[in-house]
């Protein structure tokens, strides 16, 4: 397969050329390694298109209509963070630049979608290796959901596309809640918990939050974690939860998500945004955004610093720091997520009734 781009030729060769120049020298690479990477990224959206209008006519015909389906190209930073991550892949075999997400109401939905559309013919598209099961076997992370992988056949006025590999998660509701919360706790500590950075405690929270949305759901529980009992990861949950305030964080981007985009829509100049919480009672609690520009990243920190010291023994205060970037990059990929963080911590608290 080969991509036009500049005008000229590029084959999968400076396709994974230009990925291995990046792995290499990171930010000091030459810019026409990332323009071949953003065009090659931006042709996935032709394919992914084609996909999701195959998947929703296909379930269309079936009780699974009205299943949620979103898609989404994979961001810049995640491509490059991968290829960094795992040094051995190449750039051109990436199979989740294109994806599309299927949130099923339960897990008996996840396979029946799951064989509607592995036992189909397709004429576009191919299933290139066996779906992997991370409900089956989960993650040791905690991560649970179904993938596919496809491969686009193209058509003699589409050869252009020929060979393009993408994803199709299948997950239940509350996988996708899980799913939800790590990425946006990693938008409030501005770090990749899903993939493997940031502090252990946190993502050791994550891993016993799944296992015990496994056991409501009737599934596996990650192998590491199977032989504890429920009564084991509730008290391990709130342990962790009391010492970092992860619920606690979750629940003020859940309440002041709305407000925040609004001021990202008002004003130009507000870029860093310092959100100060105050608990009244378990119904009640006031939020305070200061908006601050994107120039004034160190007036922020110094604000934020300055709150976090005067209120570190106040248990009703909890405050955040968060960039314009990280909240329209959650809201493209989780169209819905202040709704589907709250949903996590209202399923977690049911979760951990005995």
């Amino acid at each position: 397969m080969s991509i036009i781009i500049f005008s000229r030729l590029i084959s999968n060769t400076a396709i994974d050329n230009a990925g291995n120049k990046i792995k290499a020298q990171g930010n000091k690479a030459l810019p026409e390694n990332f323009e071949i990477i953003k065009q090659w990224r931006k042709l996935h959206a032709m394919p992914l298109n084609a996909l999701q209008v195959y998947i929703r006519r296909k379930l269309n015909k079936t009780d699974y209509s009205k299943v949620i389906i979103v898609q989404r190209l994979k961001r810049m930073p995640s491509i490059i963070s991968k290829i960094q991550r795992i040094p051995s892949m190449r750039m051109s075999r990436m199979q989740d630049v294109g994806g599309i997400r299927i949130i099923a109401k339960n897990i008996n939905d996840v396979y029946q979608i799951n064989k509607l559309l592995t036992s189909s013919k397709r004429s576009s598209f191919d299933l290139i290796v066996p779906p992997h099961d991370y409900i089956e076997k989960p993650k040791e992370d905690g991560y649970r959901s179904l993938h596919q992988v496809v491969k686009y056949n193209g058509s003699k006025s589409n050869e252009l596309y020929k060979g393009f590999r993408l994803e199709i998660q299948i997950r239940t509701l509350l996988q996708h809640y899980w799913a939800t919360a790590v990425e946006t706790l990693g938008m409030v500590d501005r770090v990749s918990y899903k993939s493997g950075h940031g502090e252990h405690e946190v993502k050791e929270f994550f891993r016993y939050a799944s296992a015990l949305f496994a056991i409501k759901e009737n599934c596996n529980v990650l192998e590491s974690l199977k032989d504890y009992d429920k009564k084991f990861l509730v008290e391990h949950i709130n342990e962790l939860d009391e010492k970092l305030k992860i619920t606690h964080k979750l629940d003020i981007i859940a309440k002041s998500s709305r407000d925040i985009e609004e001021s990202i829509k008002i004003s130009k100049d507000a870029y860093y945004f310092v959100l100060d919480l105050t608990v009244i009672n378990d119904n009640n609690s006031v939020i305070k955004i200061s908006p601050f520009n994107k120039k004034s990243l160190d007036e922020a920190e110094t604000l934020y610093t300055a709150k976090e010291y005067t209120s570190r023994d106040d248990e009703n205060k909890s405050l955040l720091l968060l960039s314009a970037q990280n909240v329209t990059d959650m809201k493209k990929a989780y169209p819905n997520y202040f709704l589907e963080t709250q949903n996590f911590i209202s399923t977690l608290k049911e979760a951990k009734q005995y």
